[in-house]
């Protein structure tokens, strides 16, 4: 019993870290000029989060939007696989 527990929280721990990927996803070098406010980023992140289901997507969702505020508070979108800072509009 305490081996399937442990399997099962190893399994939604992947899947929680799969979907908080999808969630930082950047746009493709030819992509950028698209995208150019915090709300079009947000936006971008969420139609990542469509793959994940249940918990995961949901997941996926709350990180967009706190990725959001963020930017809505500073002016910069983290692209977090890199560390760097990008600029965007605050709309």
């Amino acid at each position: 019993m305490k081996r399937l527990l442990l399997a099962a929280a190893f399994a939604a721990a992947m899947i929680g870290t799969a979907a908080t990927g999808f969630a930082q996803q950047q746009p493709a070098p030819g992509d950028g000029a698209q995208l150019a406010t915090c709300s079009q980023m947000a936006a971008f992140c969420n139609s990542g989060c469509e793959s994940a289901g249940g918990a995961q997507h949901r997941m996926c969702q709350s990180t967009c939007q706190t990725h959001r505020a963020e930017c809505m508070a500073t002016g910069l979108w983290k692209n977090v696989s890199t560390g760097r800072l990008i600029p965007k509009r605050k709309e």
